[in-house]
């Protein structure tokens, strides 16, 4: 799993690097097999005026589930990054868990197909159809 990480209006740090590359591990280390890559934006909305102005955004480009991408803002980047990866850690177990349900659910769906295909050996064989008496000599004349 490859990590880009980009910044706008801030350079980041190593130490914010750093944070970011632990957090993604913690959060997506059991997905490795199923991520491309990440890539994480950073960006400080208001400068330095403060406020609820720190922003990041994470896109997860998955090998056979398309793209997942999460935003989040904060006052914090230590804080909007642990909640970001969080939340992504999560959209990658929900994503993969739906794509097995629906697995599951297209098998399930295939075999009761082929199950109600199959002709049913509970059908009556003409050994067993009983026999109807034979018809009066009265209805034979009228049809």
């Amino acid at each position: 799993m490859q990590v880009f990480v980009s910044a706008k209006n801030f350079k980041v740090n190593e130490t914010i690097r750093e944070h970011i590359d632990r957090r993604l591990a913690f959060a997506l280390d059991r997905f490795q097999q199923e991520i491309d890559r990440v890539d994480v934006s950073l960006a400080d909305l208001n400068g330095p005026k403060g406020g609820l102005d720190k922003q990041c955004r994470m896109v997860a480009k998955l090998r056979s589930l398309g793209t997942l991408v999460i935003e989040d803002q904060d006052m914090d980047f230590f804080a909007v990054i642990d909640r970001a990866a969080d939340r992504l850690g999560h959209a990658v177990q929900r994503a993969i868990d739906r794509r097995r349900d629906m697995k599951y659910a297209r098998r399930r769906a295939e075999a009761l197909l082929a199950e109600s295909s199959e002709p049913s050996d509970q059908s009556p064989s003409a050994d067993d159809a009983e026999e109807l008496p034979p018809a009066s000599e009265s209805e034979a004349e009228q049809s």
